[in-house]
Order: C-alpha cells, then structure tokens, then sequence
C-alpha cells in the first residue's frame, strides 16, 4: 500500500502504470516539475522588472489571482503521464498494477473543512467514513490525474481543484497531514481488520524536500494581528514534518 501527499503524484504513477520503475518516474516527476514551475502568472518580464514580486502579492491580496503559478501545465503534464480517462477506483478495466497495488492521496475538501482519503481501493467497512472518498456512479469518480492535482493543490501556490461532476473542492492533503505516517498505519489496520495477527509492514518511505535555508519574508501588508506569526508557524511546521 501506497499513501502520500507530498510524494503523491510519484505514489500513484508507480501504482497505476504499468511496467513503471522509480527512476523513470523520478525523472517524469523532475520534468514536470520544471513545467509547472517554469512560469508563473505576472510572466517572465514582468517577474524581471518586480524582483520582489510585489506585483502577484498585492493580486493575491486583492484576490484578483488566487494562486501565484498557474495550474494548467500540472494538469496537462498529468493528464499526459496517467491518462485522461482512467478513473481511480471504479468498475471500469483497471491494470494488474492497480489490482495489486494499492494506493491513496491525502486531500482537504469541501473549502479545506474536511480531511479526506483518495484511493484506488475499498475498506471493508464504508460506515460513517467521510474521510474516504467514493462516488455511486462512475461517471463522477475520481479520475487518476484528478487524484494528483487534489493532493497537490498547494494554496496560494495552486488553485483548489474542482471537480466539475460533484462540485467538491480540493486542496493539498499537506494542510491536515503533510507527514501522513499515523493515516497510512490506520489505513493499514482498516483494510486488513479482523485478519488474525498483526500485518507486517514491508516498507515505509516518506518523501522529503530538503532542508529549507531561506528566510521566509512575509509581506508588511500581511504583518497585522499576529497573522505573520501564524504564517511563520505553519512553514516551520510544513518544514519539520516534510524533512521528518
């Protein structure tokens, strides 16, 4: 079993696609990640002349933007790697890879309210679970590229993702468990309950982003009753828990 949110676009390449080893994916990850980061919404001379990026501050203030990097090559690079049209989890034919492997996103819906589970497979028992997202009909499940741009819907630098056939919003998982360690072992207990003796756990493998070394400036606009402390918290809290 496979969960993640930071390293979730690499958790559901290696689950859903056939034949894919971790190098290849490592490298489709870099490319497109160099893609999504490569511009940003002022452009590229806009960005030269206002070094400080005061210009897309003030639109992310007024809302004129509501995210500093646009999501439409994620989208697409996704789309390109894990197929438009391969749904998450449904009656629809799915690969071997998908039958043996299984694997969920972390998310936070419905305007980051809620913190949910995106994943290829059933728990045993469906009783008051909102956390775990499943549809009736199929034609609203949750498409594969769907499931990586929900869990990687980074605020302010990402859009929410909404899903146009349920009018549900996502964002990144990262803001309820950026360290989803304690959701993979719960995960692990719910899918294999009742079974006699404790399940083994083969591997666990958490994806870091290094050690972050630049100061964080927050914007004097935003430096008013103690907001810029609650903003300096949450980095350092998003650092500790990605590096472990």
């Amino acid at each position: 079993m496979r969960i993640s949110s930071l390293g979730g676009i690499i958790a559901l390449g290696l689950a859903t696609l056939e034949d894919l080893k971790m190098p290849a994916m490592k490298e489709i990850f870099i490319n497109i990640a160099s893609d999504t980061f490569k511009k940003r919404r002022e452009g590229s001379l806009l960005g030269r002349i206002d070094s400080g990026q005061i210009l897309s501050k003030a639109c992310l203030l007024l809302r004129i933007w509501d995210s500093i990097y646009p999501t439409t090559p994620l989208k697409n690079n996704l789309i390109n790697i894990l197929g438009k049209d391969a749904n998450l989890f449904s009656s629809a034919p799915i690969t071997k890879r998908q039958r043996s492997t299984r694997v969920a996103v972390t998310s936070v819906k419905d305007k980051a309210a809620s913190f949910c589970l995106i994943a290829n497979y059933n728990r045993p028992s469906q009783s008051a679970a909102d956390d775990f997202e499943r549809e009736d009909e199929d034609s609203k499940e949750i498409k594969v590229w769907e499931a990586g741009l929900a869990t990687a819907a980074a605020p302010f630098y990402f859009r929410p993702y909404e899903k146009s056939e349920t009018k549900k919003d996502y964002v990144d998982g990262a803001l309820h468990a950026n360290f989803p360690v304690r959701y993979a072992l719960e995960e692990m207990n719910k899918i294999w309950a009742g079974t006699s003796g404790a399940r083994p756990l083969d591997i666990l493998l958490t994806v870091g982003t290094g050690i972050q070394e630049k100061k964080i400036e927050i914007p004097s606009v935003l430096r008013i009753g103690g907001f810029d402390k609650i903003c300096m918290s949450f980095h350092k809290i998003l650092i500790v828990k990605a590096n472990g």
